[in-house]
């Protein structure tokens, strides 16, 4: 969603904010929290969600969450026709709402 928010609105959101010395790695970190939180209270993570789950999930997520990830990285990662990339804006748009609206 950072990708999409700046290539179709120029916000800058996460990584690319702190990039560019408008936010830092904490305010990343804290913006994925917001994000993750959205999914919990909205009811959108699965039965098997628990906090052995969530932790390994911030793991990764500290590992990644730094960087850019564009559309071609998830398309090269999981293929064009999983459709992942679909999946992954759906989800941010349910949690954030529509690009530009001041997530």
């Amino acid at each position: 969603r950072v990708e999409d928010e700046y290539t179709q609105t120029g916000e800058l959101r996460g990584a690319y904010a702190a990039g560019a010395g408008d936010g830092s790695p904490e305010d990343t970190e804290a913006e994925f929290e917001e994000y993750l939180q959205g999914f919990k209270d909205k009811g959108l993570l699965p039965p098997s969600w628990n906090a052995e789950v969530e932790e390994k999930l911030w793991r990764e997520a500290r590992t990644q969450i730094h960087y850019a990830v564009e559309k071609s990285d998830i398309v090269e990662k999981y293929g064009y026709s999983s459709g992942e990339h679909f999946v992954l804006r759906s989800m941010a748009e349910a949690v954030l709402g529509p690009l530009g609206s001041g997530w």
